[in-house]
């Protein structure tokens, strides 16, 4: 399970990083080093690149209360198409959650940062929904996709997020073959990444 991140930029980084391609920002945010479930989550969503900002714990649509997002921040790779609390967005509404790290906690509690050894900004899969409440707001929410480790976090923990190469990103946001999109979600290259212990 994935329930810690770090989103340690601003949209301006965001806007200025060419390889997340963004071309249109709806909103301001400050750098946070430790981002829970519940709170909101920078996330890029198809059309022109837009980024925007959702709330980490998906609540799907025909969702009768918000309380299923605790149980929703991360969604297995391996059950995507299956399970229906994802099946609806996989097939339509996938996204990219940005970040510039995650956090694993080992057996003993210690917690162990991870991130890119060029510490740049990085997209995991994620899947989003739009969900009103009871007096009609829509909120937007969002879920991180999970899969086995790599070597480097196995050592950590049994399952990791899916971060994509930015290659992939017109893919995991618009393709219709299915197939081609369930292949992107696979361990990210451990010699692009590292991990150290945090206090």
């Amino acid at each position: 399970m994935c329930s810690r991140i770090s989103t340690n930029f601003s949209e301006i980084n965001v806007m200025e990083d060419r390889e997340l391609g963004v071309t249109k920002s709806l909103l301001k945010f400050q750098p946070r080093y430790n981002v829970a479930p519940s709170q909101t989550v920078p996330i890029i969503i198809p059309g022109s690149r837009i980024l925007d900002l959702a709330k980490w714990g998906l609540i799907p649509i025909w969702a009768k209360d918000r309380s299923i997002s605790n149980k929703l921040i991360n969604a297995r790779s391996e059950t995507l198409g299956e399970k229906p609390s994802f099946r609806d967005s996989f097939h339509k509404r996938r996204c990219l959650v940005l970040a510039s790290g995650f956090y694993e906690w080992n057996p003993q509690k210690k917690p162990t940062y991870f991130q890119l050894k060029s510490k740049k900004i990085f997209a995991f899969a994620g899947l989003w929904s739009d969900w009103k409440d009871e007096s009609g707001k829509v909120i937007r929410t969002s879920t991180i996709i999970t899969c086995e480790p790599n070597s480097l976090v196995k050592k950590i923990h049994d399952r990791m997020p899916v971060i994509l190469d930015t290659k992939d990103f017109e893919t995991w946001l618009k393709s219709e073959d299915l197939v081609k999109v369930q292949e992107l979600l696979k361990p990210f290259n451990q010699n692009l990444m590292e991990g150290f212990e945090v206090s």
